[in-house]
C-alpha cells in the first residue's frame, strides 16, 4: 500500500474485523459499540499512528494493535462529549448520536465499553485475531503512553477545561485546553507508531511533539470551520453553548496565521527525520487543508 487512500481502506477493513470478532454478538452493548466505530471518520489518529511506524522503516502492520486502540479511544470520547450533560449533540459524523439512537444511559455505558476494550486489545495478544504480534514490553509502554494521554492529565482534563472555561477563556488558555483534549490524544498517536518502530525516547519525544502540534492545528481548524463549513455535527454548537474558541475569541486572520505557524512547523519536524517512504508529509498536508476553503501558504 503505497497512498494515503489505500491505506484509508485498509484500516476501515480492519475495523470492521474487529467489529465483526469483538462486538459480533448481538447484544445491545455490542451493537451500539459498533454503531459508534463504524461511524463515517476520518480516521486521522490511527493513520497517524501507521504512518509514523511506516516513516520510520518498520511495516504498518505493526502499528494495528495501537491504532486501532486509539480510534476506540477517540470514539468514546465522541460519545460521550455528544451527551446531554456535555454537549447534548443530535449528530457526530452525519448521522444520530448514541444517545439518540439508544438513550443516556447506554449512551455513557457504550463509551465506557470502548474505553475498556481498547486496553484489553493492546494488553491481550488474543483479543483480536488480525493483530500483529508485539513484544510485552512494547504493550507496556503503549499502555503508559496512551492512558498518560487520555487521563486526567490529557484528554479528559481538557475536556474538563472545556466544560468549566465558558466564554471568557484566554487565548493562551484555549490554547492549553485544546492542547490537553485534541494534541495529547494525537500526540499519543504519533508516539504509538515511534514506540512500535522501536525508536529511542527522543525520537519518540520528537513524534509526540508533531502529533501535539497537529492536534492544535487541527482544533482551530474546527473552530473555524464550525462557523464555516459542515463538520458531520450540528454547526455552530460552541458559539451556541457559550464555549471559548478561536474563532470567537480572535481575529479569523489571526487564527490562520497560528494555523499557517503549526503546519510550517510540523513539516519542519518531519524533515528532521528523513524517510524512504513518502507517505507521512503528504498525510499531514491533507490534515491541514480538510474541507477548509482557506488556503495553507
Amino acid at each position: 500500500m503505497h497512498t494515503i487512500e489505500e491505506l484509508r481502506v485498509h484500516f476501515e477493513d480492519l475495523l470492521q474485523g474487529l467489529v465483526r470478532e469483538v462486538y459480533g454478538d448481538k447484544e445491545p452493548i455490542q451493537d451500539l459499540c459498533a454503531y459508534a466505530l463504524l461511524g463515517p471518520g476520518k480516521r486521522i489518529r490511527p493513520l497517524l499512528t501507521l504512518f509514523v511506524t511506516r516513516h520510520l522503516g518498520s511495516s504498518w502492520e505493526e502499528g494495528i494493535v495501537p491504532a486501532l486502540a486509539i480510534e476506540m479511544i477517540h470514539t468514546y470520547s465522541l460519545v460521550h462529549d455528544d451527551l446531554p450533560a456535555i454537549d447534548d449533540d443530535a449528530l457526530r459524523r452525519g448521522r444520530p448520536t448514541v444517545h439518540t439512537v439508544s438513550n443516556e444511559g447506554m449512551a455513557v455505558i457504550t463509551g465506557d465499553a470502548l474505553l475498556t476494550d481498547a486496553f484489553r486489545l493492546i494488553s491481550d495478544p488474543t483479543f483480536f485475531s488480525l493483530a500483529g504480534p508485539l513484544a510485552t514490553e512494547i504493550r507496556l509502554t503503549l499502555i503508559q503512553e496512551i492512558s498518560s494521554a487520555g487521563g486526567s492529565w490529557g484528554m479528559i482534563g481538557g475536556q474538563a477545561k472545556d466544560i468549566s472555561g465558558g466564554s471568557s477563556m484566554s487565548i493562551s488558555e484555549i490554547e492549553e485546553m485544546h492542547r490537553l483534549k485534541t494534541g495529547k490524544l494525537m500526540g499519543a498517536a504519533c508516539a504509538c507508531g515511534a514506540i512500535v518502530a522501536q525508536a529511542d525516547q527522543e525520537t519518540v519525544r520528537h513524534f509526540r511533539h508533531l502529533g501535539e502540534q497537529i492536534g492544535l492545528a487541527f482544533q482551530i481548524q474546527d473552530d473555524i470551520l464550525d462557523h464555516t463549513e459542515w463538520l458531520g455535527k450540528s454547526p455552530g454548537k460552541d458559539k451556541k453553548l457559550g464555549k471559548s474558541t478561536f474563532s470567537t475569541s480572535v481575529d479569523i486572520d489571526l487564527a490562520q496565521k497560528k494555523l499557517n505557524d503549526l503546519y510550517h512547523h510540523s513539516l519542519h519536524l518531519i524533515s528532521q527525520y528523513p524517510s524512504e517512504v513518502e507517505i507521512l508529509t503528504p498525510f499531514i498536508q491533507s490534515i491541514y487543508q480538510r474541507q477548509c476553503k482557506m488556503t495553507v501558504t
